[in-house]
């Protein structure tokens, strides 16, 4: 199933993925289904070595029901998932270049005042491989998620793949 099924498909469709939604929160069971993924290669670098296997990276469409059913519990959730201002990444309508004009406003402030500046960079490509999934879980508690949703996350997450 694609996205246009869904944007083309008839109104109905919107109260049977409703009931689906409040389904998987009463039961706190995710299909199968919602695990699966097409692993795509793509490209990083176009005029490097394209028969060298570092010169791509992965990414998993996943199913497009699963995104809907995803964007309905995080908008149920929107208060319990906030996240701190300095946070640049995965964020609506923030990104690198907002990261990349904080640092060189804080590099413009202090060396104008005659300051030296110190910097380090940190990669943490493949970070997300390395999550401690208990962690994680542990957080959204924390961050005031329902149980029940949490269980769901749980549930929905035994069902990938993570193994990489």
């Amino acid at each position: 199933m694609s996205g246009e099924h869904l944007q083309y498909a008839h109104p109905s469709l919107v109260v049977h993925i409703t009931l689906l939604a409040q389904l998987i929160i009463k039961h706190g069971y995710v299909s199968d289904g919602f695990g699966l993924g097409l692993i795509v290669p793509l490209v990083k670098d176009k005029s490097g070595n394209l028969s060298d296997s570092n010169n791509y990276r992965a990414i998993t469409i996943g199913p497009v029901i699963s995104k809907v059913i995803e964007a309905i519990i995080i908008k149920l959730r929107e208060d319990n998932l906030n996240t701190d201002d300095l946070q640049f990444g995965f964020k609506r309508d923030i990104g690198c270049t907002n990261a990349v004009f904080l640092c060189r406003s804080t590099i413009d402030h202090f060396t104008h005042r005659g300051s030296n500046i110190y910097a380090a960079t940190l990669d943490i490509k493949k970070a997300f491989d390395k999550v401690n999934n208990c962690k994680l879980f542990t957080s959204l508690v924390k961050a005031g998620l329902p149980l029940c949703i949490v269980a769901i996350v749980v549930e929905w997450y035994s069902k990938t793949d993570r193994t990489n």
